[in-house]
């Protein structure tokens, strides 16, 4: 009976060894799905979190895949007009017919630098204004003195050509604005600057320029205009026709009127 009840008691003990074992496993096992469950959160977190990136990766793509598009057009129009402007320039297209002529034949004629527009250049926001002042004398062609423009208006009467109006850089003097006038004038709100100054063009055509463009003055705006334009007659007394070398001009009237002209410079008024 004795002996009985020492191994009943040793039994209870190792069912109970046993049941320490099993929980402690039991609690190892716990601790380690939960890591495995606190990975696997962390794990997915990191894919959303991925999966946003993408998704974030995947629009700007695609917004960048738009501009670089549009930029793609931009320079391919810009490029067909460029060769447009270039083949335009090379036939001298929109030019009457008289200095088209002149233009097409300086490398036979002496002394032929170009039409007033082919000399200068000016930025975008003030092209409509100096378009403008010019008017006409845009299509003027500037020759290097009056032997050069005799022989250019002789061409255009053999070749019955129409006509055109020269400038010899040896006659043409600068005509600018009185400094007085100038200076009244500079500190009115709607001034923006003399013509002349403007313009970009080699040192030798500053003459020519001066004479187009030194006396005009550029506004804002058509109201700034009127009051530059009422401040100027009231107080300059300068003659508007003064000494200067004056354009030469070749006109065969049996000629028909020169053809409107296509490019962006404004028509001579007739």
């Amino acid at each position: 009976m004795k002996k009985k009840s020492e191994r009943l008691g040793q039994s209870v003990n190792e069912v109970q060894e046993a049941a320490e074992v099993s929980a402690g496993k039991r609690r190892s096992l716990q601790k380690e799905a939960e890591q495995k469950a606190e990975e696997s959160r962390q794990i997915k977190q990191q894919l959303n979190d991925l999966d946003k990136r993408v998704t974030g990766g995947r629009d700007r793509y695609h917004k960048q895949s738009e501009a670089l598009n549009k930029i793609d057009r931009y320079i391919g129009q810009a490029k067909s007009r460029k060769e447009m402007l270039e083949a335009m320039s090379q036939d001298y297209t929109g030019f009457f017919h008289g200095v088209k002529t002149v233009l097409q034949a300086r490398r036979t004629l002496r002394g032929v630098h170009g039409a007033v527009a082919e000399l200068i250049d000016v930025d975008r926001e003030f092209e409509t204004a100096i378009e403008t002042a010019l008017g006409g004398a845009a299509q003027h062609v500037v020759v290097s003195d009056e032997a050069c423009g005799r022989e250019a208006i002789q061409y255009l009467r053999r070749k019955q050509a129409g006509r055109a109006t020269f400038l010899p850089l040896t006659v043409v003097k600068p005509r600018r604005m009185q400094p007085l006038d100038a200076g009244r004038i500079r500190n009115h709100p709607a001034y923006v600057g003399i013509a002349e100054s403007l313009v970009r063009r080699d040192n030798q055509y500053g003459a020519i320029i001066s004479h187009l463009l030194g006396n005009t003055v550029v506004s804002k705006d058509l109201k700034g205009a009127g009051q530059l334009a009422a401040a100027r007659l009231s107080l300059s007394n300068c003659d508007p026709g003064r000494r200067c070398g004056q354009p030469w001009r070749c006109d065969d009237r049996r000629q028909p009127k020169a053809e409107k002209r296509q490019s962006d410079w404004p028509q001579p008024r007739h």
